[in-house]
């Protein structure tokens, strides 16, 4: 039977606006703009480092600023993360038809390690058989380092496993692993850079999933 690996932020759960929230209140106490939170939706996809560099935006800041921004957040994020999140539609009842029918599910997220197993744990519980996100140790995705660990952990072949996301790191990862995706349509990515890509299928919607597993 497959396993179903599925990206976190903006395939699973709309996270955003605790994202946005939490470093806007790290850039105020920083004496940085703050911006719109839909604005974050540009900010996302290849990590903490990346997303506190493009909200710090064009300031020549020293590395000692950066980590200092950086550092407050993940503080904030870790008491807020679950505030203003939420799974998107019908995804619990989802993850439970695919559970019955017999697919293991595993999260691989570009999302730090800790944040990701708390947010998956409150939201779904024990679902996710597998739940990886980033570690200092490990690149990031696209690099194909976290499924090759998955893989490894879990005794599996490439080609037992199908991987779920919403953007162009997902489709790369999936690509650079070698293994067959989907991409979700509602997710974070600008759509002229998703549409690029050819995934097995695009899905608007949860339930979507259900027409194809």
């Amino acid at each position: 039977m497959k396993t179903l690996v599925f990206d976190l932020d903006g395939t699973l759960v709309n996270t955003i606006y605790d994202i946005g929230s939490s470093m806007n209140q790290s850039l105020k106490e920083h004496g940085f703009n703050e911006h719109p939170l839909d604005e974050y939706y540009n900010f996302i996809g290849q990590g903490v480092i990346v997303l506190t560099k493009k909200s710090i935006g064009n300031n020549d800041v020293s590395e000692e600023i950066l980590y200092s921004v950086l550092n407050r957040y993940n503080e904030i994020y870790s008491q807020n993360s679950t505030v203003l999140s939420k799974p998107y539609e019908n995804m619990v009842d989802v993850l439970d038809s695919l559970i019955n029918k017999g697919y293991r599910l595993a999260v691989i997220s570009n999302k730090p390690d800790a944040d990701t197993k708390r947010i998956i744990k409150y939201y779904f519980g024990d679902r996710f058989e597998y739940v990886y996100g980033w570690k200092n140790e490990v690149n990031r995705k696209p690099d194909k380092m976290a499924m090759d660990i998955m893989m490894r952990e879990l005794s599996l072949d490439i080609n037992d496993i199908i991987y779920i996301g919403d953007s162009r790191y997902d489709a790369e990862f999936a690509i650079n692993s070698g293994c067959d995706y989907y991409l979700f349509e509602y997710g974070y990515e600008n759509k002229e850079v998703l549409y690029s890509y050819k995934p097995l299928h695009f899905l608007s919607k949860a339930n979507d999933l259900l027409k194809y597993f």
